[in-house]
């Protein structure tokens, strides 16, 4: 009986200890484990993540309301610093600037769709979360000045909504880092919401 109690007081205090990563919006959060297929659960969303994955301690844009952010998963460990926006697509500076050659970034927003929000209007018009995300169908943007020490950084966004949720996809690779688009396109089939 003493050994059965033993093992359902750990059982309980592990079921806390994960519970307790995932928080509210702008708190610090656990980074998940980088051992492989390793999960990534924020704001109502699970990513899996495969070796050499890790996601942010805590909130890259913690100056974000909407969209905010709900992970940010890279192959680098990412500052936890706030150093301002890197460009107008608000990706986080120190997480670009983070990134090696052979590295890759996923930032995954979420807009207000509540109503109170100023900024999300009504007629957004994305499209249902895709079967499967393709880093190439992705629309690209502009944001490599921010990072000179790899000037051949890839940038792509993409948005999607699933269950009444309007969600907002970053994408930054290294510019030898195409043997990762396969990996984000697995990290973000693997989306769930929780």
């Amino acid at each position: 009986m003493t050994g059965r109690v033993a093992w359902c007081v750990a059982a309980c205090v592990a079921v806390s200890i994960l519970a307790g990563s995932c928080t509210e919006r702008g708190k610090p959060r656990s980074q998940s484990a980088t051992s492989s297929d390793s999960a990534a659960s924020e704001g109502g969303v699970s990513l899996r993540l495969p070796s050499g994955w890790t996601r942010a301690s805590s909130t890259l844009s913690p100056h974000l309301s909407d969209p905010h952010e709900v992970a940010a998963v890279a192959t680098v460990p990412l500052p936890a610093v706030d150093t301002g926006p890197a460009c107008d697509a608000q990706v986080p500076l120190s997480a670009v600037q983070a990134l090696g050659k052979r590295d890759a970034l996923i930032w995954l927003l979420e807009w207000d769709t509540s109503g109170r929000s100023p900024i999300y209007t009504s007629n957004r018009s994305s499209p249902p979360r895709p079967d499967h995300f393709d880093v190439d169908a992705m629309t690209p943007f502009d944001c490599a000045s921010s990072a000179p020490s790899d000037p051949g950084l890839m940038f792509r966004t993409t948005s999607f909504r699933d269950r009444g949720r309007e969600f907002l996809v970053h994408v930054v690779l290294g510019s030898e880092a195409s043997d990762r688009r396969a990996e984000v396109a697995a990290i973000l089939d693997s989306f769930q919401v929780t």
